[in-house]
Order: structure tokens, then C-alpha cells, then sequence
């Protein structure tokens, strides 16, 4: 049976040896290495050729992120598991765009860590559940925001939109937004052209398709 060869990467001897006690316990894992920093890592990693490396975020010279930006680039056969006690958003933020396969705690359960190991070197990326929300809470930002980039609408004009989902007639939503008709005709127009429709109601069920509103 091939074993899944690992690269513990963490600036902390205790944790190293901790992290490579519970490892050897498996029969379908080997430690390969150990580094101690950046530097260390990506050596290690061009010349083991691991399949998993364990990299910790905070070390001294090359951070765990930039590890995994290079790593990503240099052995891209490598999945990379960032092993840490950030839980911060933005380390998570700045790991995932460096691409890593994974994303745990170190508070995770001793049992679970082979089991990760296991799946994200079948192809599978992992998060700790901990970091689910702060994830999900940035993708549907992004995917907001860039519904709006792709229609070229205005704060107005989706503000617009809402309020015709509502029903209102022109008359209403000009004096909701203390607007002229003329102004809010304008307006209208300009939201239907943008969508690439010829009338109120179809505006809004184009704009409800496309999850704008």
C-alpha cells in the first residue's frame, strides 16, 4: 500500500513532534520531514516531494501564506493543509487565494487529523467548520457585488427596482424618493435598457432571475 507521505511545517518543535506522534499511529501515513520555517518548507518540499504538506501561518521569514502561494507554483502536485490557531477572516481570506486544499484549527480532535489528510489527497479541500460562516458570509458579497458589476446598475436604479417589485406606480415611488417622474421615467428607462427589457414587469423578473433584487 503507497502511503500518503506529509511535510510538517511549524516554527514549534513541540507541536512538530505532537502532530508527528499522532501520524505515525496510521498505517496509511508517513512523515517524510519536518522544517521549521519557510525556507525550510519549500526546500523540503522540492526535494521530498511530499503529498500533503501541514503548514503552520506564523513563522519566522516566509509566512505560511507566501509558503503556499510558492508551493502552489513550484510542486503543484503537493496539497497544502494550513495547520493554525488563526481564525481570523482575513487569514483565512488571504490561504484561500493562495490556494490551499485546506484549512483547520489547531484545536481540531486528534482523531480527525488523519482523516483530513486522507481526503484532501484524494482531491477533496477541507475547512474547519469553525471557518465555514466568515466564508460563505465573503462569497455571497462577492457574488453580490459582481451581479451588480455585470449589470452596471446604479444604487438608484436597484433601489428603483425594488420598490416596482413592490407594485407601486411611478407616481409612488417618485414621491418615495422625492424625485420627479420625469426623473423616475428616466430612470426606468435607463433599468430596462440596462437589462435589456421593454417594460416594467419584465425589468423585475429579469432582475429577480439574475438575483439583483
Amino acid at each position: 500500500m503507497n502511503k500518503i507521505k506529509v511535510l510538517i511545517v511549524d516554527d514549534h518543535p513541540v507541536v512538530r513532534q505532537g502532530i508527528r506522534r499522532i501520524l505515525e499511529m496510521e498505517n496509511d501515513v508517513e512523515v517524510v520531514g519536518e522544517a521549521e520555517n519557510g525556507r525550510q518548507a519549500l526546500a523540503g518540499a522540492a526535494a521530498l516531494q511530499p503529498d500533503v504538506v501541514l503548514l503552520d501561518i506564523s513563522m519566522p521569514g516566509l509566512d505560511g501564506i507566501e509558503v503556499a502561494r510558492q508551493l502552489k507554483q513550484t510542486c503543484p502536485e503537493t496539497r497544502v493543509i494550513v495547520l493554525t490557531v488563526h481564525e481570523q477572516e482575513q487569514f483565512l481570506f488571504q490561504a484561500v487565494q493562495a490556494g490551499v486544499d485546506g484549512y483547520l484549527l489547531k484545536d481540531l480532535p486528534e482523531a480527525e487529523l488523519a482523516v483530513v489528510i486522507r481526503k484532501v489527497s484524494q482531491g477533496h479541500s477541507v475547512l474547519d467548520p469553525a471557518m465555514t460562516r466568515p466564508l460563505l458570509r465573503e462569497f455571497s458579497a462577492l457574488a453580490k457585488s459582481r451581479v451588480r458589476r455585470q449589470n452596471f446598475l446604479t444604487e438608484r436604479e436597484i433601489e428603483v427596482l425594488h420598490l416596482l417589485a413592490q407594485g407601486l406606480t411611478n407616481k409612488e415611488i417618485a414621491g418615495i424618493l422625492h424625485v420627479s417622474d420625469s426623473t423616475l421615467k428616466r430612470v426606468v428607462r435607463a433599468v430596462c435598457q440596462k437589462l435589456r427589457v421593454d417594460s416594467r414587469p419584465r425589468a423585475v423578473a429579469e432582475a429577480r432571475a439574475r438575483g439583483i433584487i
